[in-house]
């Protein structure tokens, strides 16, 4: 008789079931290797976020003298960015220049 045949005439013990049902369940693998496998998983997953923590880090440090200066549109130029800072530490001088240049074009 085939072990099939037998499973379903119920001459199987109930352990065998269970074996056939977790085997059947985790396609052949054991729990060890599934766990081993998880967590491989697991710590490949965690390097990455580290590394992608780092690299934000020094990505930051790199650019924060850059960045840390506010920019603006330059008024009554055509679009152009300047520091904000600039402007507002001298507005009048900015205006004073501004106007100076328009008469010379």
């Amino acid at each position: 008789m085939s072990r099939r045949t037998e499973m379903m005439n119920g001459n199987i013990s109930s352990k065998k079931k269970e074996e056939d049902h977790e085997e059947a369940s985790t396609g052949g693998m054991s729990k060890v290797a599934s766990v081993a496998a998880a967590a491989g998983i697991g710590i490949v997953a965690g390097i990455g976020i580290a590394a992608w923590g780092v690299f934000k880090i020094f990505e930051s440090v790199s650019s924060e003298s850059e960045d840390s200066r506010k920019k603006m549109k330059a008024p009554g130029s055509n679009g152009q960015i300047m520091y904000r800072d600039d402007f507002e530490s001298d507005t009048a001088s900015y205006f004073r220049e501004l106007r100076s240049n328009k008469s010379k074009k």
